[in-house]
């Protein structure tokens, strides 16, 4: 028999859920401290009720396991602090996915005003984007980054953080019948995201806006009117702003016409290089940076382009995997990637006309996919909104039709 608790911590972390996207606009030390703080008190709870059940399930097992493998490739082998330390940290974000999953997001009051926050989020990095971009400065008084909107965060990033947390909220919208104020969100968002200059963002948008036509019957309706106004609104943005066309398509075709001569393909082609001399253990869990210096590997500028071979990571999670753990931690990463997108999947399947759930699916799915350009699988900004999600899609468990 499970032991009742002498405190209500749920009553403490739930707050913390509803703010999680929130604290995302926030920067890397808040969203960190809030996403810390849920998983410590996840596990708080369990231990006062003794109940680890969901151990059991899966895809946290799939997860937990590759953190441990990552946590004792480091212990045996090039051990230093800054590996040390990200081996051993990461499996905080496992703990805020399952926190979510099974402990606070199944209750529809809490799971509703975080999807309310996740749209004021959004909302707001996407407002800041467009702010930036007309005035030169965001909210803060922070100016551009080059050729690349900032928004209030310190590095050119905003973009894919709202490409990787749009559809849930904006699903959201069209499942509550709002559907003026869900054009209004979609709108802001893409533009938004467009004028930023991330490419990829700009992509995962597309791709997100592409697939809920195709889930909801409303959606498709919406996009007989709005995909012929939006073609003719960016022809003409194109034709007004050229740079923005020369950066978002031309420069997008170009790159996946010369792949290998492109910065992620030169890097990614490097990392490959430093696959083949370590195939089973890799260099070490984030000495990937300081391994790829190695001249054995090549020089640090790539000719003819001019483009340096290294970065400070190999800008692709399945690489990073391969490079830094070989090809046990890769398995061990593939294994926990279909995991997570089998349990979601599944819930898709059988919960009917649930566009939530599906929004959350349809971005993990995306970010998954393994021929494209990510962020470190242990920054927060990049790892935080993954995990954010996964969470967020196994909440519906319990019930999967119900509590959009």
């Amino acid at each position: 028999m499970l032991s009742k608790p002498s405190t209500d911590l749920r009553a403490i972390a739930a707050p913390l859920a509803v703010l999680a996207p929130i604290a995302i606009t926030l920067g890397n030390v808040v969203s960190e401290a809030v996403a810390a703080a849920i998983g410590i008190l996840f596990l708080m709870d369990c231990i006062q009720r003794r109940d680890f059940a969901w151990v059991r399930q899966p895809w946290f097992a799939a997860l937990l396991l590759l953190w441990a493998y990552s946590l004792l490739r480091t212990l045996i082998a090039d051990a230093n602090w800054g590996s040390m330390g990200a081996s051993l940290a990461w499996v905080r974000f496992i703990l805020f996915a399952a926190a979510l999953a099974v402990w606070l997001l199944p209750d529809e009051t809490v799971r509703r005003r975080m999807t309310i926050a996740s749209i004021v989020a959004v909302s707001f990095m996407a407002s800041d984007a467009l702010l930036q971009y007309i005035t030169g400065h965001d909210i803060i008084g922070r100016p551009w980054a080059g050729n690349r909107l900032t928004a209030e965060f310190p590095r050119p990033y905003v973009g894919i953080e709202i490409a990787w947390m749009f559809l849930p909220p904006l699903m959201a919208l069209l499942a509550w019948r709002r559907y003026w104020g869900a054009a209004l969100f979609c709108a802001v968002v893409t533009v938004a995201v467009l004028l930023t200059g991330e490419r990829v963002a700009f992509l995962v948008c597309l791709t997100c806006l592409a697939a809920a036509a195709v889930y909801l019957p409303e959606v498709r309706r919406w996009a007989l009117i709005v995909v012929p106004v939006a073609a003719v609104g960016m022809a003409a943005l194109f034709i007004a702003r050229p740079a923005i066309y020369q950066r978002q398509v031309a420069s997008t075709l170009e790159t996946a016409g010369k792949l290998s001569e492109s910065h992620y393909g030169i890097i990614w082609a490097s990392a490959l290089r430093m696959a083949e001399a370590h195939p089973v253990f890799g260099v070490g869990v984030r000495n990937y940076a300081t391994a790829c210096l190695d001249p054995a590997f090549g020089p640090e500028i790539s000719e003819p382009s001019k483009l340096p071979r290294c970065a400070n990571h190999p800008h692709n999670n399945y690489l990073e995997w391969l490079t830094e753990t070989g090809a046990i931690g890769l398995a061990l990463y593939v294994a926990a990637v279909v995991s997570v997108l089998a349990a979601l999947g599944g819930l898709v399947w059988r919960g009917g006309v649930n566009p939530v759930l599906c929004g959350t699916f349809v971005i993990l799915a995306i970010r998954f996919w393994p021929l494209q350009s990510n962020g470190s699988f242990y920054i927060a900004w990049s790892a935080i909104p993954m995990f954010l999600m996964i969470g967020w899609g196994l909440s519906y468990r319990a019930a999967p039709e119900a509590g959009w």
